[in-house]
């Protein structure tokens, strides 16, 4: 009869120690849906950077393809190279011969492992360089990889202190509420 006393052996207890456990798993599932939410938007800001890239070099491309400058190509494709996750500038003829064109390797990190199967290693985008005389001629193509790691290490990092954050602020007050409830 003794242990009927016992703090485990109360209602409150119990009760108390279900609520939290449903407070934690709340936690995770908030956290889950915030990381899930903020993929979408790099996702979505990775294509917005291309478009917006691509529509800034698009009237000196489709020059430089018009006239076949191989010079002023390869100025646009060199300047695309400030750009820390562009992996790969080229543009062509409509034939697929290069007029101006530079890659480099993708970046390695230990993340992609996790963030490839997310982002994808790199993301691909083509834009028809055309003038806006309304023939429809299709000079060339303004070609762009970007290489999504950058972008996807940094998700990574606000993901992993999403998960850290919720599960501390969880735990902390799993803590708090049992303390409160054996010394109170």
């Amino acid at each position: 009869m003794q242990n009927s006393y016992e703090v485990e052996h109360r209602l409150g207890y119990r009760v108390l120690r279900w609520v939290l456990a449903v407070a934690l798993i709340s936690g995770v599932i908030v956290s889950t849906v915030q990381v899930i939410l903020d993929a979408g938007r790099v996702s979505q800001s990775l294509d917005d950077q291309a478009r917006q890239t691509m529509a800034l070099v698009k009237d000196a491309s489709t020059q430089a393809v018009f006239s076949i400058d191989a010079d002023l190509a390869q100025q646009v494709v060199d300047g695309l190279f400030a750009q820390e996750a562009m992996r790969v500038a080229r543009i062509t003829h409509p034939d697929g011969e290069p007029l101006g064109s530079r890659d480099r390797p993708l970046k390695e990190s230990a993340s992609r492992r996790i963030t490839d199967p997310i982002f994808e290693s790199e993301r691909y985008y083509r834009k028809e360089l055309s003038r806006d005389t309304g023939t429809g001629n299709v000079y060339g193509y303004l070609e762009l990889k970007y290489d999504t790691g950058p972008a996807a290490r940094t998700w990574l990092e606000r993901a992993s202190i999403t998960f850290a954050s919720g599960i501390a602020i969880a735990s902390f007050s799993e803590w708090c509420c049992l303390w409160f409830s054996i010394y109170c």
